[in-house]
């Protein structure tokens, strides 16, 4: 026996429900907008307005309510998915900081100072919390926070409702896109690395020229103070070029 879900559901309501399971989904991920710390009324309000207007436009585009309650249960699914597939984009490049930061902490002798996470109840080091503030702010001051918003609207181009790309797809952009966010936070963390390797080998040397020498405690001190002198110089660099990798590697990942 089959339910005719239709007369129990408007079109416009399942289309907007369609709308809002994709937008609603990628705000919950997206960074700042969907942090812990905005008030959740803040974040349902906003994902209602969003797909309220989303929907005013594309509602040609969006199917009407299905006489089944599986293919209706799926293409809401379908739509959570894609929805949870931006917001983790945008979530794994903004993880370039707090990994350049974990890097840059350890070389510099700061891996044990621990601070409260920007977009988690965990704790991390503190020069990657005050990096991915950093970031956060280039990203709202550059514009780039209209370009994941922009980039959840225009989805229904590449992504279109009811014909959800595969998952293997999806799966493999994601990998790319962790991998590719990893390798820049390397390369944003390299200047530390190079230093904590020259300065380790010079304590090496110092340790075997004077082995009375108390090397962790004469050059600890230096090596915090060489190292936020290097982080104070790198730090209007990193941000700006983080910027750039997190247009590039986003506009990149979509379809």
């Amino acid at each position: 026996m089959t339910v005719d879900l239709a007369h129990l559901v408007d079109a416009g309501t399942y289309q907007f429900l369609l709308v809002f399971a994709r937008i609603g989904s990628a705000i919950m991920l997206l960074p700042g907008i969907g942090d812990l710390r905005v008030p959740v009324r803040l974040r349902l309000l906003f994902a209602i307005a969003l797909s309220t207007l989303v929907a005013a436009n594309i509602g040609t585009r969006l199917p009407s309510a299905p006489n089944e309650l599986g293919q209706m249960a799926w293409q809401v699914a379908s739509e959570v998915g894609i929805g949870l597939f931006i917001g983790t984009t945008a979530a794994f490049l903004m993880s370039i900081l707090q990994m350049a930061g974990s890097v840059i902490a350890a070389q510099i002798g700061l891996g044990n100072a621990l601070s409260n996470e920007l977009f988690s109840v965990d704790q991390g080091a503190s020069i990657g919390v005050a990096l991915s503030t950093a970031g956060l702010v280039i990203i709202f001051t550059s514009g780039l926070d209209h370009l994941m918003l922009g980039a959840v609207v225009h989805s229904y181009d590449g992504l279109p409702v009811g014909k959800l790309a595969a998952l293997g797809d999806l799966a493999d952009s994601l990998t790319s896109t962790l991998s590719a966010a990893f390798a820049v936070a390397v390369q944003l963390s390299t200047p530390f690395l190079v230093l904590g390797l020259a300065f380790n080998i010079g304590l090496a040397l110092a340790n075997r020229a004077l082995p009375q020498l108390p090397v962790f405690f004469v050059g600890l001190p230096a090596s915090l103070a060489g190292g936020l002198i290097v982080l104070m110089i790198a730090l209007p660099a990193i941000l700006f070029a983080f910027g750039d990798q997190f247009q590039t590697l986003f506009t990149r990942a979509l379809p």
